[in-house]
């Protein structure tokens, strides 16, 4: 093959191009798609003789350039395949269309960047970012825009970001946006050119204001983010909340603020303490400790922003085997994170009491981040707290999703001492210990965790945290303990002394729950300082509960703790409910306590991890929006972080693991409140 085929190709390819997007007679298109397949079948057969593919550096210089031609524009080169006539010019195309997919396995990014880099300056930017106004794209820039679309996820994960991916990023967001979309970019770009980050209220940005208000939620469905939002937010929220203080026709996104703006016509420094946390893209306010770790499912290297960024995400994991001997038999007992390669064997063929009939291994694909309490590895110990104390005697709503995955089989196998002839084999998969969502004011503030002995393990990780309590999410048996052999919540405290699993710190019944099933679970756990007499008839307790059920003071009188799990949360039906007085049970500074999570394993073993959370101390928790706020299961979809910095990690602008104030869906309840997000 001569280098004019090649370039007599590029030629062609750039007619069809320049034609692509204007009416032009159909028999003078089809003559100019003609003479590009009839090109491209002279570089199939060089190709297929040429192109030698057991080393891809050192490759003839036609192929690599016939190669990256193919990257420009695949769509119109496998139409000429698809309408290949003659069978032998058909089997030279997809030959070296075979080559092209395993040379371009290993060029990937390199490949992406280059075309990343001219379509960032031929189809965006700053000064032609407005192309998609045109009837048609471009062919080179529909054609980039395409194979980014349908290999973005590999793109993503596999290459590193350029000086040119902002300008892609703005590109592509045009080209596949829903002409409101395309409206809303218009609007967020013009912000800094009206100075409507500062300068509010000027006509245009009023404008710009009020038409993003009225199409807001159906923005935040269906737009992607662009590089200039976190200005546009920023005015948009001062816009809005300085039009609810002049009252007019906001009244109906007051709601956020009512409750703080009453508390600051009282006391000026009054605020209340609340976080969201949709996901765990960013962890600014959070205290991690022990073998606590986030995870984004899968080890991205670059994510290494911390030591604990990934830390948990090993699966495998083994404890040394253990042989008994019984009389004439010796018994072998192993224990290894479950592989799913025997499951359904062990259901009908070696189970033995306790295994679960329910169990996921953890996604091996990227997610949003989540708090990863334990890996699946043996004797592990964590927890995670809320950095700052905040009120719960006053009462309290707060609300988290967790998953539990990855559990340890346990096997015994039996054989004769003297002949080694196997007698049988059996198998548990059940992993443990479980989980716990802690209110404490123990002397270590944000470094408690539980302790560990030879003896009682771990206990969830809140054993011997002093003035605290404890409601566990308890998936291990421990028959030391008069404890339910089936996955369970109760609720736990020691009142001033160290917490413990022992039957005098257990307050409620024990309340049967799937929870180690591998599936997404929500709870919601609320507080009421008074006596909420529509939940009586769930009320629990044990001889110990009593010891907290009296009245202190006025406003320091007998309240109500109700757990809530799944669907028991939307029909208001509670997995447990005690009458108790906070103030009685926990000694508080201030009325405020420390709130997190804590987390164990033992010999055996599983990922416990809490995908979302949110605390609010002034129920009904609201959003900016006013409306009462939720953990769906689709939390990930919910959070414009997870999308913003997350999904991928190329794109948008903004870098993982971001915390920056003004993106969407970070700011709750009130503009003057800590919110978990905001650095």
């Amino acid at each position: 093959m001569r280098s004019t085929a090649i370039w007599a190709l590029v030629a062609s390819v750039a007619l069809f191009s320049a034609t692509h997007a204007v009416s032009i007679a159909s028999q003078q298109l089809r003559g100019v798609v003609s003479d590009v397949c009839e090109h491209f079948l002279q570089i199939s057969d060089y190709a297929a003789g040429h192109c030698n593919i057991s080393d891809f550096n050192t490759m003839d210089s036609k192929c690599v350039e016939s190669f990256e031609l193919f990257y420009e524009t695949p769509s119109l080169l496998l139409d000429c395949e698809k309408h290949a006539e003659a069978q032998n010019a058909k089997v030279k195309m997809l030959t070296f269309i075979d080559i092209y997919s395993r040379w371009q396995q290993h060029h990937t990014c390199e490949l992406f960047h280059a075309k990343e880099k001219k379509a960032a300056v031929s189809c965006g930017g700053a000064d032609v970012h407005r192309i998609w106004q045109e009837e048609a794209w471009p062919l080179y820039c529909d054609e980039i825009f395409e194979l980014y679309k349908a290999n973005r996820k590999e793109i993503d994960a596999s290459c590193e970001r350029t000086q040119y991916s902002d300008a892609f990023w703005e590109a592509y967001a045009d080209y596949i946006a829903l002409p409101i979309c395309k409206t809303y970019y218009e609007r967020v770009r013009d912000t800094v050119s009206h100075d409507c980050d500062t300068n509010v209220h000027t006509p245009p940005c009023n404008r710009m204001f009020s038409w993003y208000l009225r199409y807001q939620a159906q923005i935040e469905r269906e737009c992607l983010e662009v590089q200039g939002a976190k200005p546009f937010y920023k005015g948009f929220y001062a816009w809005k909340h300085s039009r609810g203080r002049q009252g007019g026709q906001m009244a109906t996104y007051l709601a956020p603020v009512r409750v703080l703006l009453v508390s600051l016509a009282i006391q000026w420094s009054t605020c209340f303490a609340e976080f969201v946390y949709y996901d765990f893209n960013g962890t600014t306010g959070l205290i991690l400790n022990g073998d606590a770790a986030t995870s984004s499912c899968i080890h991205i290297a670059r994510n290494d922003y911390s030591d604990r960024a990934g830390a948990d995400d090993v699966r495998e994991a083994s404890i040394e085997m253990i042989q008994h001997q019984r009389l004439e038999r010796v018994m072998t007992e192993t224990v290894e994170t479950e592989d799913h390669s025997t499951s359904a064997r062990i259901a009908v063929e070696t189970a033995r009491v306790g295994h679960r009939d329910a169990f996921v291994k953890s996604l091996e694909e990227r997610c949003a981040v989540r708090l990863r309490l334990t890996a699946s590895q043996p004797r592990q110990i964590s927890s995670v707290w809320y950095s700052e104390q905040l009120p719960v005697l006053q009462g309290f709503e707060t609300r988290f999703t967790f998953q539990i995955s990855d559990q340890s089989k346990r096997c015994y196998e039996v054989k004769d001492e003297n002949f080694g002839t196997r007698h049988y084999r059996s198998c548990t998969v059940h992993g443990g210990d479980g989980f716990a969502f802690v209110i404490h004011s123990n002397p270590s503030k944000t470094a408690a965790v539980g302790y560990r002995d030879a003896k009682t393990q771990s206990q969830m990780g809140y054993e011997g945290i002093q003035n605290s309590l404890a409601i566990e999410f308890d998936t291990w048996h421990n028959g030391e303990t008069p404890d339910t052999f089936y996955d369970h919540v109760a609720i736990y405290s020691n009142g001033a002394d160290g917490n413990s699993l022992l039957e005098s710190a257990r307050l409620s019944t024990t309340a049967l729950q799937d929870i180690a099933d591998g599936r997404i679970h929500a709870v919601k756990i609320r507080y009421y300082n008074e006596l909420k007499y529509e939940y009586v008839s769930y009320f629990s307790g044990t001889a110990s509960l009593t010891t907290f059920i009296k009245d202190v003071s006025e406003g320091r009188r007998v309240g109500t703790l109700v757990v809530f799990a799944d669907d028991g949360i939307d029909k208001d039906v509670p997995l447990l409910a005690i009458p108790i007085n906070l103030a009685v049970a926990l000694r508080l500074t201030s009325d405020q306590a420390y709130v997190g999570f804590t987390a164990s394993t033992g010999n055996s073993w599983q990922k416990h991890d809490i995908l979302g959370w949110y605390y609010c101390t002034q129920p009904p928790c609201l959003d900016q929006y006013g409306t009462e706020m939720t953990f769906a299961f689709d939390y990930n979809q919910q959070s414009m972080v997870s999308t913003a910095s997350h999904q991928n990690n190329l794109y948008p602008i903004y870098i993982y693991p971001d915390s920056t104030p003004w993106v969407k869906k970070q700011t709750y309840f009130a503009t003057t409140q800590r919110v978990g997000l905001i650095s």
